[in-house]
């Protein structure tokens, strides 16, 4: 993710829900991500 990136805590056993917007970069797509929130995955 680069060094621009703050890091993440990592959730380990939970699904990430990000919400963001994907541009157009060159031949390619950048997300640009502006929250992200974590969920206890059902057992």
């Amino acid at each position: 993710m680069g060094d621009t990136t703050p890091k993440l805590p990592k959730r380990v056993g939970q699904t990430a829900h990000v919400e963001g917007q994907l541009i157009k970069y060159g031949d390619a797509y950048q997300f640009i991500g502006i929250a992200v929130t974590f969920e206890k995955d059902p057992k």
